[in-house]
Formats: structure tokens, C-alpha cells, sequence
């Protein structure tokens, strides 16, 4: 975007119309330029010939002004100015300089050097009978296989990264739209999948030119840009839209489990009672009697997404004293989801199983006959019971036990019973 600032300068006003053109000047701050490329990365000819176009406007491009893509003019006198782009060497990093001797034999010879725009450096011809930087095709071919190739890691690092979402979504599916919900996962998909592209297409281009170059084709310099820059700006615009929303997404999420843990309310502080059976509710002729603990104990944590609007932790540390004198003594960790939809339920259910098998301790244990959709009972350390009843799944760590007996068998049929009854 260029500013035009036009004032009429009437007889006996010029000192006034300068001043206020001043003025102007420096609230738009229109002597200084800053702008987004309009033009893919990888697009060497039309950057060149995008460049050269500023130049003749009288925007000059400043010396390491590359800032994540972009670039800052000053305003000057217009000149004609040509641009150039050559690859980096081999084994060259993000914001390298070229070599000084390069540097010093490419100024002998009319080219000056300016930035470091990704994977290429930026020359421009300060006089106007400058001779191409390269004259043989057969070099700059070589040169541009150096770009491809750090194209290609680039391609290759994208595709992995992909790759390993892919697989941490596929192995929990249903767990992971009912946690973190589907836009967290869509998007954050489809910003791995726009940088995978767009370095597919900046390796294609790459290997066009080199191809181009192989055939004693030289490049065009004078390529027009103006063709699809638009297109390309509103991508751009979209894409870091989509990482915003990302990351907000990200933040969000974090920041809220963050100050739910660090501030989690007493389970004794719940509203209303619990939609699943606690420690207090197994045994219901004894008396259950909370133990303070430096652990996340005896609290509670509330959230939902759309998939599944409430998602309940309950954390339990303490003792049932029955009216025999009997204690049973531990603890009691509920997961308690309540799903939007059945198929939703019963895939939470499968992972969540899957989830168990694969850690070291698993074994299965005996299943009661209960009138719930499904049912299965495994130790992991503790005794543990998946129950899916509809839409609700619950998972929970029935870890109260006396004289190595446990309250799994106990607690699974009031909770049957409990959800029959919803």
C-alpha cells in the first residue's frame, strides 16, 4: 500500500502547505514504508520484478529489513534500480550473509548487497551498467539444486510434522474431540496442512527453475506480478488468521485448565450433588470422612466442549468407617463425561479402554453382570471400572480398600443403578 498525499498550494499559503504536508507526512509516516510481500516466497522472478517496479516508485528497499516476510522501503527519489536473487550456499542458515569476498567481487562488478530474504539472498545493480550477476545458466542451475534442497528438508520436516498429528488424533479420536473439542483439532490440522502446501509449491517452483535454467532458458527478470498478488495477499491475511485463532484456541484452553488447577474448588463446595456415585455414596451405613492431602485431593474440576457439554474430574482421599468398626481407606478418582452423542460415548469408551491396556500394570478383572450398556473392570495399579450408560461414560479409580479388599464390585452397582435411574 502507497500513500498519495496531494495539497494545493494557493498564492500567499506555501509556507502553510508545506507545513501541513509535513504534518501529514509524519502522522502516515508515508517517508517509510512497511509492507507484506505480495508475492509468494519462492516466486523469484516476480519478486525481482516487484522490487525493480518500488524502486522506479521511489520506494527503496532498506539494508536487513526481513522481518518473518516483511520488508521496509524508504521513500526517495525514484530510480532505476534491478534486483536480484540468488540462492544461498549449502550448508547456510536463516538470516546468514553471503560470503564477504562474494560480497566484495559482486560490488566490483555493480551489485550491492541487501538482505537475506529466506533462503535467498537480495542484490540489486547500483550502476546502470552492471553485467548479470550470472551469466551462465548452467551455474545458476547448480546454485538454485542448493535451494531445493533445503526446500526439500523443509518439505520433508512439514510432512512429519503432519504426520505425527495424524497419528496422536487417530489413536484417540473420541477422547480428543470430547477434551479439546473439534475446531482446536481442525485447526490446528489446517494450518499444518497449509505450511505442508505451501512448501510443496515452493519445492515445484524451485525445481521448474532449476529445470528452466538446465534448458538454457534464462529467467525472466521483468516477469510481470501483478497477476494473482491480490489472491495471494488475502491468503496470507487468512493464514495468519487461522494461526491466531490457533493459538488463541491453544491459550485459551491452557489457561483455563491452568487456573482450575491452581484454584480447584473443595468437592464438599460442589452444587448440588455429583451426577455419579462418591466415596460418601458406596457404602451409605458408613461414613466417609475426607483426609487433608498435599495432592489435588478432595477437589474437583468442571469444564466442557461442544462435544461433550460437562466434563467432571472428582478427586477423593480418605476413610469409610462402617458400623463394625471397619475402615476402608484411600482414595477415589472419577472421570465423569457427558457426551453430546451415543457414537461419541461408546468411541470415548474404546479409547479410553485402549488408553489402559497399553500401560504397564493392566490386567482385567472380573466383570459384574449390570443392566448398563457397557461395563469393564481392570487394575491399573488400582482397581478401575469403565461403565458407559447412552451418552455418559464414566471411568473411575475405586482405589478404597480393607485387608487388600476393595470396593470395586460395590461401587460399580450404585453407579449402575445411579445412571439407570437418569
Amino acid at each position: 500500500m502507497v500513500y498519495r498525499v496531494y495539497v494545493e498550494k494557493k498564492e500567499g499559503q506555501t509556507h502553510e502547505a508545506d507545513s501541513l504536508l509535513r504534518e501529514i507526512q509524519d502522522f502516515l509516516q508515508i517517508d517509510r514504508l512497511t509492507g507484506l510481500r505480495l508475492l509468494n516466497r519462492y516466486d523469484v522472478e516476480k519478486i525481482e520484478s516487484w522490487l525493480t517496479d518500488m524502486a522506479r516508485e521511489g520506494w527503496i528497499l532498506e539494508k536487513d529489513s526481513d522481518m518473518f516476510g516483511w520488508l521496509a522501503f524508504t521513500q526517495e527519489a525514484p530510480r532505476n534500480l534491478r534486483y536480484r536473487l540468488e540462492p544461498q550456499e549449502e550448508g547456510t542458515g536463516w538470516g546468514d550473509t553471503p560470503d564477504p569476498e562474494i560480497r566484495q567481487i559482486c560490488e566490483e562488478y555493480g551489485w550491492e548487497y541487501v538482505d537475506s530474504y529466506g533462503k535467498f539472498y537480495i542484490y540489486r545493480s547500483i550502476r546502470p551498467d552492471a553485467r548479470e550477476m550470472n551469466t551462465d545458466l548452467q551455474v545458476q542451475a547448480a546454485a538454485m539444486k542448493a535451494g531445493k534442497r533445503n526446500s526439500t528438508m523443509t518439505l520433508i520436516l512439514d510432512f512429519i510434522l503432519l504426520g505425527n498429528l495424524f497419528s496422536d488424533f487417530l489413536q484417540m479420536p473420541f477422547r480428543s474431540l470430547a477434551v479439546l473439542g473439534f475446531w482446536f483439532h481442525f485447526i490446528h490440522i489446517l494450518a499444518l496442512i497449509w505450511v505442508s502446501v505451501d512448501s510443496f509449491l515452493h519445492w515445484r517452483h524451485l525445481q521448474k527453475l532449476q529445470k528452466q535454467l538446465k534448458a538454457n532458458v534464462p529467467l525472466n527478470h521483468r516477469k510481470p506480478w501483478r497477476k494473482g498478488a491480490t489472491f495471494h495477499l488475502v491468503s496470507k491475511f487468512a493464514y495468519v488468521l487461522v494461526i491466531f485463532l490457533f493459538f488463541g484456541a491453544l491459550f485459551g484452553s491452557c489457561s483455563q485448565a491452568l487456573e482450575l488447577e491452581l484454584d480447584a474448588p473443595d468437592t464438599a463446595d460442589y452444587p448440588g450433588d455429583p451426577p455419579f456415585v462418591t466415596a460418601g455414596d458406596i457404602l451409605p451405613e458408613g461414613k466417609f470422612t475426607s483426609r487433608p492431602s498435599l495432592a489435588d485431593y478432595n477437589t474437583y474440576l468442571e469444564t466442557g466442549t461442544f462435544f461433550a457439554p460437562k466434563i467432571v474430574e472428582w478427586n477423593e482421599h480418605g476413610e469409610i468407617l462402617l458400623p463394625d468398626g471397619s475402615v476402608y481407606d484411600g482414595i477415589l478418582r472419577i472421570t465423569y463425561y457427558e457426551t453430546r452423542y451415543t457414537w461419541l460415548a461408546e468411541g470415548l469408551l474404546d479409547d479410553l479402554y485402549r488408553e489402559a491396556e497399553d500401560q504397564r500394570h493392566f490386567s482385567l478383572l472380573p466383570t459384574p453382570d449390570l443392566d448398563v450398556d457397557e461395563l469393564i473392570c481392570y487394575n491399573n495399579i488400582y482397581p478401575t471400572i469403565l461403565i458407559r450408560q447412552g451418552k455418559i461414560v464414566v471411568e473411575a479409580c475405586v482405589g478404597l480398600e480393607y485387608q487388600d479388599q476393595y470396593l470395586l464390585e460395590a461401587w460399580a452397582q450404585r453407579m449402575a443403578e445411579m445412571l439407570i435411574r437418569e
